[in-house]
């Protein structure tokens, strides 16, 4: 072999894994030789090759160390950009709105914990308030307060006022005024039927606590009771015999009749002096009996009381109620009322607010109309406003 021949074969051995190499690697640009076609981009994805590939596509040591040649460059190694690939990945700002199209992926429900049995103390928590040391444990109703108990005296037999039934139930006006008080009161009563000569004493030895009497004999407890504002006011007439035609107030030989210790035996025995012109009676029964005999002319009594007891009897057919009123007003226009001891005053007061409060009512007037009507029982007069001096 020639010189020639040597030298050639020795270049073409060297440049021979440097023109392989740029064959093996796609990234290299080296179109101009014609040995190998470059891939597609999208088949082939664009990696950095790795130490062991650059190790293994450097040229040996031992052929690099052989004699100096001509070596062919292709100028430094660039990477080419991977269009595709930049191009199915958008950009940031693309990625946002993408996933604002998209719908949320569902996710798991929080684990549920239990409330903390005693909430967590806060810095503005108001201190609780404190119990009274009376009061009632939480959660129970307080004790009812203790209804006070009182004994009620009132007529035995005084009907429309006060009567007993054959079944032994009381009933009258003065009955039912005086639950009507109770009730407002809020009080338990008993009554306890009384003759007019007992009030003062009953009264006096704590035996009752207050009396109703609308039929008289008030006048009995005058000296030991202070009275209550008044209740209502009857209508006081002379009872006479059809027939006649006296003037009661002036006639000298007429002769009168009223009940013991009432405000019609005052004041018959105040206007009529001379001996035997007054006859006193303890029951109004005697002296209805003693009228219906001719025993004497007139009998001075409460009109409601005269027409239920006398007038409207077969003993009374012949009787009526005067025309004539009684002269004096607060004799002809008597108003009852409750009769306390003077010394309770807390009663009295109490009683005159129930009093006022139960005038005022409707179930005030349609008693008063059941039990009393035909104007001879009306509701009491206010009092006359105090004038300065």
């Amino acid at each position: 072999m020639t010189p020639f021949r040597v030298c050639l074969a020795a270049t073409l051995l060297t440049l021979l894994p440097a023109g392989m190499a740029a064959a093996q690697s796609p990234e290299t640009p080296g179109a101009a030789s014609g040995s190998m076609p470059l891939r597609p981009a999208a088949s082939a994805p664009a990696t950095a090759p790795t130490a062991e590939q650059g190790a293994a596509q450097a040229p040996a040591p031992e052929a690099a160390g052989q004699a100096e040649a001509p070596q062919v460059s292709s100028g430094p190694m660039q990477l080419r950009p991977n269009v595709e690939a930049d191009a199915a990945v958008p950009p940031a700002s693309e990625d946002a709105a993408a996933a604002k199209r998209l719908p949320a992926a569902p996710s798991e429900p929080p684990a549920t914990t239990a409330a903390p049995a005693v909430p967590p103390a806060t810095a503005d928590a108001a201190a609780p308030e404190v119990a009274p040391v009376n009061a009632a444990p939480a959660g129970e109703a307080a004790p009812p307060r203790e209804r006070r108990s009182l004994l009620v005296g009132i007529s035995d037999n005084a009907p429309p006022f006060s009567t007993t039934s054959r079944f032994g139930v009381r009933g009258g006006f003065d009955v039912e005024v005086t639950l009507a008080i109770c009730l407002r009161l809020e009080a338990d009563c008993r009554l306890v039927p009384l003759v007019p000569s007992e009030m003062s004493a009953a009264l006096k030895d704590r035996r009752v606590d207050l009396i109703i009497a609308s039929s008289g004999g008030m006048d009995r407890v005058a000296d030991v009771a202070a009275f209550s504002v008044p209740y209502v006011s009857l209508v006081a007439l002379y009872v006479v015999p059809r027939e006649t035609t006296k003037d009661l107030e002036t006639e000298e030989s007429t002769r009168y009749a009223a009940v013991t210790d009432t405000i019609y035996a005052q004041y018959l025995t105040e206007i009529h002096k001379r001996p035997g012109a007054v006859r006193l009676y303890d029951q109004a029964s005697e002296m209805w009996i003693d009228l219906a005999l001719g025993r004497i002319d007139a009998a001075l009594a409460t009109a409601v009381t005269a027409r239920k007891d006398f007038l409207s009897t077969p003993m009374g057919e012949q009787f009526r109620l005067s025309t004539v009123p009684v002269k004096d007003p607060s004799v002809g226009a008597r108003e009852a009322a409750f009769a306390v001891r003077r010394n309770d005053t807390t009663l009295k007061n109490d009683l005159d607010v129930a009093l006022k409060d139960y005038l005022a009512s409707t179930e005030y007037k349609e008693t008063l109309l059941r039990h009393l009507g035909g104007g001879l029982a009306n509701p009491p007069q206010p009092a006359p406003a105090a004038t300065g001096g």
